[in-house]
């Protein structure tokens, strides 16, 4: 008996011992695998902080743009109104649009012809 108390006493300690091992190893890879998913989650939270960063200042970016195309269209709007005063203007005073556009463009077109003939004339002063 005392072979089997001896035997009994040995060996119960050297299984707990690879017990424990086995357990230490499944512990130690659970904690790399928590350890690896703590690194994600503070790279995603600085990710996310980024991304809100970059959130704010584009709604900030829009609200001014927003602002500047109102303003643009208000002064759109009285260079529109200033030009429907000037025609209304010119129509009282008897002048068309359309008219000064067509003595405007014969005037061009006079301009044109005239320019071609003082280069025809250069040209023939210099050839001769």
């Amino acid at each position: 008996m005392i072979y089997t108390c001896n035997i009994y006493h040995v060996y119960p300690p050297s299984e707990k011992i690879a017990t424990l091992e086995r357990d230490h190893k499944s512990l130690r890879r659970s904690g790399e695998k928590w350890r690896q998913a703590s690194i994600r989650v503070r790279e995603h939270e600085k990710e996310a902080s980024d991304l809100h960063q970059k959130t704010q200042m584009d709604k900030k970016t829009i609200t001014t743009l927003r602002e500047e195309l109102v303003q643009e269209k208000i002064k759109s709007q009285q260079i529109t109104n200033e030009l429907d005063q000037l025609k209304a203007e010119l129509h009282k005073m008897g002048l068309d649009k359309e008219k000064l556009e067509a003595d405007a463009t014969a005037a061009d077109e006079q301009l044109v012809f005239l320019l071609i003939m003082i280069m025809s004339l250069k040209y023939e002063l210099c050839v001769y």
